[in-house]
C-alpha cells in the first residue's frame, strides 16, 4: 500500500482536474457545457457518433421547392391552378390532407405538413374556404408502418379521400392517374424514377393521390379508404443544411479522426434523401438562395 502511494505523484489529482478544466474550457468555445469534467474524458475515447438530422444538421426549415404532375416538373402551383382540374386537385391535397390547426398567431402544426399547406395557400387554396365545401369526415392519421395519411371528405352527395405518403407507400395502391387530359392507367416506373432522382437530389418527396366515391364510405378503415387510388403528383420538400453541418464532412468534429472512428446520421428518411444532406452535395435550390 505505502508503495502504490509513493508511486503517485502529489500532484497528479491537481494535474487531472486542470487538463479536464482546460478540455472543458475548449468545449465551451463551440457551445458545448460540461457539466461533470469525467465527461470530458469519456468524450475523448468515443469512437462512434450518431447525430441526428432534423434541426441538428439542418435547419428544420422545412420548404416546398418543386412538384411534379403531369410529366413535368414546376417551382409552385400555377397562378391558374384552381381552373386546371390537376392543379386543383393537388392543390387541394396539399390544403386539406393535414393536422394544420390555424389560430391568431398563424398556422401551427408539423414542419412537412406546414410546408405543403403554405405552398397550398399561396397558390390560392384555403384550408378553411376548401372545408367549407369539403367538410372533413374522417381521419386516417400516419404511421411509421403504413407511410402514408388519409383525410376523407364530403363532397356533395359523394365523397373524396386524399391521400400523401412515401412513394413507394402511395404508388403501391394506385390504379390510375391524373394527367392534363384527365383519368389514365398508372404509369408507376416513371413516377418512381422521379421520386428517386428527386430524393437524390436531397429533397424530401412526398406522393399524393385520391379517390373519388359516389356515397360516404360505411367503413373508414385503411382497407375501405387506401386502395384503388388516383396519382396525383410528387411534391420535393427541402429542409436546408445548417451552414456548418457540410463542413464536417462526415468526420468526428474538432478532432484527429483515428481508424475505426465513425460518424453516423440516423433518420427516418430514404437513404438517398440523407446521403446528399449529410456530406452537403446537394443541390443547391432556389430556397438556399433567399
Amino acid at each position: 500500500m505505502t508503495l502504490a502511494v509513493a508511486a503517485i505523484p502529489e500532484a497528479l489529482p491537481a494535474v487531472i482536474t486542470i487538463s479536464l478544466a482546460l478540455g472543458a474550457r475548449q468545449l465551451s468555445r463551440h457551445r458545448a457545457l460540461v457539466r461533470r469534467l469525467p465527461a470530458v474524458e469519456t468524450l475523448g475515447s468515443v469512437t462512434f457518433i450518431c447525430a441526428d438530422k432534423t434541426g441538428t444538421l439542418t435547419e428544420n426549415r422545412m420548404s416546398l421547392s418543386c412538384l411534379y404532375g403531369g410529366g413535368r416538373r414546376v417551382d409552385h402551383l400555377p397562378p391558374d391552378a384552381p381552373h386546371q382540374p390537376l392543379w386543383a386537385a393537388i392543390g387541394r391535397a396539399m390544403a386539406l390532407n393535414n393536422e394544420i390547426q390555424q389560430d391568431r398567431g398563424g398556422p401551427v402544426g408539423d414542419p412537412t405538413e406546414l410546408a405543403l399547406f403554405k405552398a397550398a395557400q399561396q397558390g390560392g387554396f384555403e384550408k378553411r374556404t376548401l372545408l367549407a365545401q369539403w367538410p372533413l369526415l374522417a381521419e386516417l392519421s400516419f404511421d411509421a408502418e403504413r407511410k402514408r395519411m388519409t383525410t376523407l371528405h364530403r363532397h356533395g352527395p359523394g365523397a373524396t379521400a386524399f391521400v400523401k405518403g412515401a412513394p413507394e407507400a402511395v404508388l403501391p395502391v394506385c390504379t390510375r392517374m391524373l394527367t392534363q387530359e384527365g383519368s389514365a392507367p398508372l404509369a408507376a416506373e416513371p413516377i418512381a424514377a422521379e421520386a428517386a432522382q428527386l430524393a437524390g437530389q436531397g429533397y424530401r418527396v412526398l406522393a399524393l393521390a385520391t379517390r373519388e366515391f359516389a356515397h360516404p364510405p360505411a367503413e373508414i378503415s385503411v382497407a375501405s379508404l387506401e386502395r384503388n387510388l388516383t396519382f396525383l403528383g410528387l411534391a420535393a420538400l427541402i429542409d436546408p443544411p445548417r451552414p456548418e453541418a457540410p463542413a464536417r464532412g462526415g468526420r468526428l468534429p474538432e478532432r484527429r479522426h483515428r481508424p475505426g472512428d465513425d460518424y453516423r446520421r440516423p433518420s427516418r428518411d430514404r437513404s438517398r434523401h440523407c446521403r446528399p444532406v449529410g456530406t452537403g452535395r446537394r443541390r443547391r435550390s432556389r430556397v438556399d438562395r433567399q
